[in-house]
Protein backbone atom coordinates (compact mmCIF):
# COMPACT_ATOMS: atom_id res chain seq x y z
CA UNK A 1 0.00 0.00 0.00
CA UNK A 2 2.86 2.44 0.81
CA UNK A 3 4.58 1.63 -2.46
CA UNK A 4 1.21 2.53 -4.51
CA UNK A 5 0.54 5.53 -2.46
CA UNK A 6 4.36 6.48 -3.11
CA UNK A 7 3.68 5.44 -7.06
CA UNK A 8 0.75 7.69 -6.88
CA UNK A 9 2.67 10.70 -5.75
CA UNK A 10 5.13 10.48 -8.02
CA UNK A 11 2.75 10.46 -10.44
CA UNK A 12 1.42 13.19 -9.62
CA UNK A 13 4.80 15.02 -9.09
CA UNK A 14 5.28 13.91 -12.69
CA UNK A 15 2.53 15.54 -13.71
CA UNK A 16 2.26 18.51 -12.03
CA UNK A 17 6.06 19.23 -13.46
CA UNK A 18 5.25 18.25 -17.14
CA UNK A 19 2.30 20.68 -16.47
CA UNK A 20 4.57 23.05 -15.07
CA UNK A 21 6.62 22.55 -18.12
CA UNK A 22 4.38 23.00 -20.52
CA UNK A 23 3.02 25.68 -18.62
CA UNK A 24 6.80 27.62 -18.63
CA UNK A 25 6.77 26.71 -22.70
CA UNK A 26 3.81 28.29 -23.60
CA UNK A 27 4.17 31.47 -21.27
CA UNK A 28 7.60 31.74 -22.86
CA UNK A 29 6.37 30.99 -26.46
CA UNK A 30 3.81 33.71 -25.40
CA UNK A 31 6.39 35.77 -24.23
CA UNK A 32 8.32 35.13 -27.32
CA UNK A 33 6.06 35.90 -29.83
CA UNK A 34 4.62 39.08 -27.94
CA UNK A 35 8.62 40.52 -27.62
CA UNK A 36 8.40 39.25 -31.55
CA UNK A 37 5.44 41.37 -32.56
CA UNK A 38 6.46 44.06 -30.48
CA UNK A 39 10.01 44.27 -32.68
CA UNK A 40 8.06 44.27 -35.87
CA UNK A 41 5.86 47.23 -34.77
CA UNK A 42 9.13 49.27 -34.11
CA UNK A 43 11.17 47.87 -37.00
CA UNK A 44 7.73 49.02 -39.18
CA UNK A 45 7.59 52.30 -37.09
CA UNK A 46 11.42 52.92 -37.48
CA UNK A 47 11.19 52.39 -41.63
CA UNK A 48 8.10 54.48 -41.19
CA UNK A 49 9.93 57.36 -39.49
CA UNK A 50 13.25 56.74 -41.73
CA UNK A 51 11.07 57.18 -44.41
CA UNK A 52 9.48 60.43 -43.21
CA UNK A 53 12.91 61.92 -42.27
CA UNK A 54 14.15 61.63 -45.79
CA UNK A 55 10.72 63.26 -47.01
CA UNK A 56 11.32 66.39 -44.60
CA UNK A 57 14.80 66.35 -45.76
CA UNK A 58 13.94 66.45 -49.36
CA UNK A 59 11.53 68.85 -48.91
CA UNK A 60 13.62 71.28 -46.85
CA UNK A 61 16.05 71.16 -49.95
CA UNK A 62 13.32 71.86 -52.41
CA UNK A 63 12.07 74.78 -50.20
CA UNK A 64 15.48 76.27 -50.08
CA UNK A 65 15.65 75.63 -53.63
CA UNK A 66 12.35 77.45 -54.47
CA UNK A 67 13.31 80.15 -51.42
CA UNK A 68 16.40 81.07 -53.53
CA UNK A 69 14.17 80.47 -57.08
CA UNK A 70 11.95 82.92 -55.59
CA UNK A 71 14.61 85.71 -54.20
CA UNK A 72 15.50 85.66 -58.14
CA UNK A 73 12.29 86.18 -59.65
CA UNK A 74 12.32 88.97 -57.28
CA UNK A 75 14.75 90.50 -58.49
CA UNK A 76 13.76 89.60 -61.82
CA UNK A 77 10.67 91.58 -60.94
CA UNK A 78 12.21 94.51 -59.69
CA UNK A 79 14.52 94.26 -62.84
CA UNK A 80 11.48 94.77 -65.01
CA UNK A 81 9.72 97.00 -63.24
CA UNK A 82 12.26 99.38 -62.87
CA UNK A 83 12.97 98.42 -66.77
CA UNK A 84 8.95 99.30 -67.53
CA UNK A 85 9.04 102.32 -65.79
CA UNK A 86 12.42 103.79 -67.32
CA UNK A 87 10.82 102.35 -71.10
CA UNK A 88 7.50 104.53 -69.87
CA UNK A 89 9.50 107.35 -69.40
CA UNK A 90 11.57 107.10 -72.53
CA UNK A 91 8.60 106.71 -74.62
CA UNK A 92 7.08 110.17 -72.57
CA UNK A 93 10.51 111.71 -73.66
CA UNK A 94 10.40 110.46 -77.31
CA UNK A 95 6.95 111.87 -77.99
CA UNK A 96 7.92 115.65 -76.97
CA UNK A 97 11.49 115.02 -78.89
CA UNK A 98 11.99 115.16 -82.63
CA UNK A 99 13.35 113.00 -84.55
CA UNK A 100 16.03 114.14 -87.41
CA UNK A 101 17.34 111.11 -88.84
CA UNK A 102 14.11 110.74 -91.27
CA UNK A 103 13.57 114.00 -91.95
CA UNK A 104 17.31 114.17 -92.88
CA UNK A 105 16.94 111.76 -95.39
CA UNK A 106 13.53 113.09 -96.59
CA UNK A 107 15.11 116.41 -97.45
CA UNK A 108 18.63 114.82 -99.07
CA UNK A 109 16.24 112.09 -101.26
CA UNK A 110 14.04 115.16 -102.17
CA UNK A 111 17.15 117.36 -103.33
CA UNK A 112 17.16 117.87 -107.23
CA UNK A 113 20.32 118.75 -109.28
CA UNK A 114 21.06 122.38 -108.98
CA UNK A 115 20.09 123.22 -105.64
CA UNK A 116 22.46 123.61 -102.19
CA UNK A 117 21.33 123.88 -98.97
CA UNK A 118 22.38 126.39 -97.08
CA UNK A 119 21.18 126.13 -93.35
CA UNK A 120 19.05 123.96 -91.73
CA UNK A 121 17.10 125.07 -88.33
CA UNK A 122 13.80 124.91 -86.55
CA UNK A 123 11.76 127.77 -84.70
CA UNK A 124 8.77 127.87 -82.82
CA UNK A 125 5.32 128.83 -84.09
CA UNK A 126 2.27 129.60 -81.95
CA UNK A 127 -0.69 128.36 -83.82
CA UNK A 128 -3.66 130.30 -84.83
CA UNK A 129 -6.28 128.07 -84.00
CA UNK A 130 -5.12 126.61 -80.38
CA UNK A 131 -2.63 128.59 -79.47
CA UNK A 132 -0.33 125.63 -78.93
CA UNK A 133 3.50 126.10 -79.94
CA UNK A 134 4.37 124.33 -83.19
CA UNK A 135 8.09 123.56 -84.04
CA UNK A 136 8.98 123.99 -87.31
CA UNK A 137 11.49 122.92 -89.76
CA UNK A 138 13.19 125.82 -92.21
CA UNK A 139 14.98 124.73 -95.35
CA UNK A 140 17.06 127.91 -96.36
CA UNK A 141 18.60 126.84 -99.73
CA UNK A 142 20.86 128.30 -103.15
CA UNK A 143 20.02 127.61 -106.71
CA UNK A 144 21.84 129.38 -109.77
CA UNK A 145 20.34 132.15 -111.43
CA UNK A 146 21.43 130.92 -114.93
CA UNK A 147 19.06 127.72 -116.51
CA UNK A 148 16.11 127.04 -114.93
CA UNK A 149 16.58 127.57 -110.84
CA UNK A 150 13.04 128.31 -110.08
CA UNK A 151 12.08 124.81 -111.71
CA UNK A 152 14.48 123.25 -109.57
CA UNK A 153 12.83 124.79 -106.50
CA UNK A 154 9.78 123.78 -108.07
CA UNK A 155 11.36 120.41 -107.86
CA UNK A 156 12.79 120.09 -104.61
CA UNK A 157 9.17 121.24 -103.32
CA UNK A 158 7.09 118.63 -105.09
CA UNK A 159 10.14 115.98 -103.68
CA UNK A 160 9.31 117.15 -100.16
CA UNK A 161 5.42 117.13 -100.80
CA UNK A 162 5.75 113.35 -101.63
CA UNK A 163 8.51 111.57 -100.40
CA UNK A 164 8.07 113.55 -96.97
CA UNK A 165 4.05 112.97 -95.98
CA UNK A 166 5.34 110.66 -93.33
CA UNK A 167 7.94 113.40 -91.35
CA UNK A 168 6.10 116.60 -92.27
CA UNK A 169 2.43 118.59 -91.91
CA UNK A 170 2.94 121.12 -94.46
CA UNK A 171 5.73 122.53 -96.90
CA UNK A 172 5.59 125.78 -98.17
CA UNK A 173 7.79 128.16 -99.92
CA UNK A 174 8.63 130.80 -97.70
CA UNK A 175 10.30 133.14 -99.58
CA UNK A 176 12.76 133.78 -102.69
CA UNK A 177 15.16 136.24 -103.46
CA UNK A 178 17.85 136.65 -105.37
CA UNK A 179 21.63 137.58 -103.48
CA UNK A 180 24.49 138.85 -105.24
CA UNK A 181 27.98 138.50 -104.00
CA UNK A 182 31.43 139.90 -105.10
CA UNK A 183 32.19 136.71 -106.54
CA UNK A 184 29.05 135.51 -107.66
CA UNK A 185 24.79 135.92 -107.68
CA UNK A 186 22.32 133.37 -106.46
CA UNK A 187 19.06 132.62 -105.74
CA UNK A 188 17.99 131.91 -102.04
CA UNK A 189 14.96 130.14 -101.36
CA UNK A 190 13.23 129.42 -97.88
CA UNK A 191 10.93 126.45 -97.28
CA UNK A 192 9.19 125.71 -94.04
CA UNK A 193 7.85 122.33 -93.18
CA UNK A 194 5.43 121.85 -90.40
CA UNK A 195 6.82 118.53 -87.99
CA UNK A 196 4.22 115.43 -87.87
CA UNK A 197 3.55 115.17 -83.78
CA UNK A 198 4.12 111.15 -83.26
CA UNK A 199 0.95 109.79 -82.23
CA UNK A 200 0.55 108.75 -78.29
Amino acid sequence: MIQINILKARAQKWKMRQMLVRLSFFYLAGLFLLLFFIWVRVMVEDIYLARLERDIISIKQKLVTEQSLMATLQKYKEYLTKAASDLSLCEKEAASRVFWAGKMSVVASALPAGVWLGTLTTKEETGDKRKEKEIVFLIKGFVSPDGNGKQAIVSFIQNLLQSGAGEFSKVTLKDVKRESSKDEEKISFTVECGLLKKAE
